[in-house]
């Protein structure tokens, strides 16, 4: 999964709040979403940007990496993971 934060040169940030139609309605979220196979984490992040907002990301750096790992109720000596990348955009069109 990669995540976007996306900044303007004044030091703002773009949000956007889930519909009611989607599950967590309401609430507020950094926009981003899977990585599609053999796509790295930035190439899936300017996609779901684009898709999502119709910005085009041109300048961006890795900001942190989080993995999150949860056992499996049906077994709990299986695990699954995600891992999430945060990207810090710049965008000068928010």
């Amino acid at each position: 999964m990669a995540v976007g934060i996306l900044k303007n040169s004044d030091g703002k940030y773009l949000l956007g709040k889930r519909l009611n139609s989607q599950t967590w309605p309401g609430w507020w979220e950094f926009p981003g979403g899977k990585l599609e196979r053999d796509e790295n984490p930035p190439e899936a992040l300017k996609r779901e940007i684009f898709e999502e907002l119709g910005v085009v990301v041109n300048k961006y750096r890795q900001w942190t990496t989080r993995r999150v790992i949860k056992k499996k109720q049906a077994n709990p000596n299986q695990a699954e993971g995600t891992c999430t990348y945060i990207i810090l955009t710049e965008s000068p069109c928010i």
